[in-house]
């Protein structure tokens, strides 16, 4: 399955959340510096709370860093 698009609110640091519910992968593209991270074996309902999210960089520091092992991608 390919990555897809993820809701989040509108943030200034990230330009983009795609997931892969079949691998488990999360994308996030960063729109500061360009740079993307994968993080690895994310649940579903991890990855769709940034759609809940009041903000989609809180969300990911809260949730996502330091839970997940991540691999810059570009």
């Amino acid at each position: 399955m390919a990555l897809e698009p993820v809701p989040h609110t509108p943030s200034r640091n990230i330009s983009a959340v795609l997931y892969d519910p079949e691998e488990r992968k999360l994308v996030v593209w960063f729109a500061k510096n360009g740079r993307a991270y994968q993080y690895a074996d994310v649940p579903e309902d991890v990855a769709l709370g940034f759609g809940q999210a009041l903000s989609a960089t809180e969300y990911l520091q809260t949730f996502i860093e330091g839970s997940f092992m991540a691999n810059r991608i570009v």
